[in-house]
């Protein structure tokens, strides 16, 4: 499994905005909060988020899982996270399933890298993170070279989120990002 540019671009912005204190992001902060990752891969996203001091939910499809599990228990990630409040979860998601109840509601921030690549399920994707989103969720998602199915990401999330593009300048980090690498903020509409 690769470690994309989309993943390193994220995990700094998380940084920035923690060393921010989320004056650069407001809401996106991860201190304190159920943050679930999708399609975590290796889970940098989500170790970052963890070490952070988030309540993280690491999650992909049934055969990442144990590369997850790997990660989360190698020495240098397990000191990494050693000050950290809450120990990371690893757990199998499939976006095409059932989201499990324990999930339900469950997340206050979402995170992803790498989501609309070809063949990805975009109206499974949209539903599980209506699913995952209690009342005031905000996802940042990233993406580089995965981008095939992105036009018909966004018009599946439409009805249920509002979607702008981050802020390079103000919202990333200055060092860690790349010109093919996009970074999406979206945040749960109010219901009416």
């Amino acid at each position: 499994m690769s470690l994309f540019d989309s993943s390193i671009v994220l995990s700094r912005a998380l940084e920035r905005w923690a060393a921010a204190d989320g004056a650069a992001a407001p809401n996106s902060t991860v201190a304190g909060r159920r943050v679930v990752e999708l399609g975590s891969g290796c889970g940098l996203v989500g170790l970052t988020a963890a070490a952070l001091g988030g309540h993280v939910t690491l999650t992909d499809l049934p055969c990442n899982v144990p590369l997850l599990r790997y990660n989360l228990a190698r020495d240098s990630n397990r000191a990494a996270l050693a000050g950290a409040p809450h120990a990371p979860a690893a757990r199998s998601l499939d976006w095409t399933a059932p989201l499990p109840e324990e999930l339900l509601h469950s997340a206050d921030v979402i995170l992803g890298t790498d989501l609309f690549y070809a063949g990805c399920p975009v109206e499974a994707l949209a539903a599980t993170l209506g699913r995952l989103a209690a009342p005031r969720t905000v996802a940042w998602l990233a993406a580089g070279r995965n981008r095939a199915t992105l036009a018909a990401f966004f018009a599946a999330v439409a009805p249920e989120w509002d979607v702008r593009t981050a802020d390079r300048e103000a919202e990333l980090n200055n060092v860690f990002q790349c010109d093919d690498c996009d970074v999406w903020v979206l945040t749960r509409k109010a219901c009416e």
